[in-house]
């Protein structure tokens, strides 16, 4: 999900001509990405524990 709110973000930045907005959009893209790859990060860590969040992510894989 947050793979499309990144993509949308970065569309809107290359439209906007103000460059306090891009700045604010710029922003906003990195706190989305570094939480994707928290996030990637931490099913990596833990997607070979057994757990009932480890049973649920092979589930949906």
């Amino acid at each position: 999900m947050n793979r499309n709110h990144v993509n949308r973000l970065t569309k809107a930045r290359e439209r906007v001509t103000s460059d306090e907005v891009k700045a604010d959009l710029g922003a906003q893209i990195a706190v989305l990405e570094e939480a994707n790859v928290k996030a990637e990060t931490f099913v990596k860590e833990n997607e070979d524990k057994f757990s009932l969040f480890g049973w649920l992510i092979k589930l949906f894989n």
